[in-house]
């Protein structure tokens, strides 16, 4: 997977909930198993997080301009 690709997986994720969050992750660990190495791994790791950090920072930011 391409790292543009993790971190959309990642974004849906977070803003997913229930059985649509289990087949994403899903997707993610099937990736990992097809990973070669342990860098490869954690690159694969750090752009779903990436991907999940910036889903809670929009939720974040439209949550201040509702506060307004």
């Amino acid at each position: 997977m391409t790292e543009s690709q993790l971190i959309t997986l990642g974004y849906r994720y977070e803003r997913a909930n229930g059985a649509r969050a289990q087949a994403l992750r899903q997707c993610l660990n099937t990736a990992i198993k097809l990973t070669k190495t342990a860098g490869e791994r954690e690159h694969y790791i750090h752009n779903f997080n990436q991907g999940r950090h910036e889903a809670r920072m929009q939720v974040g930011r439209q949550e201040m301009r509702g506060a307004r």
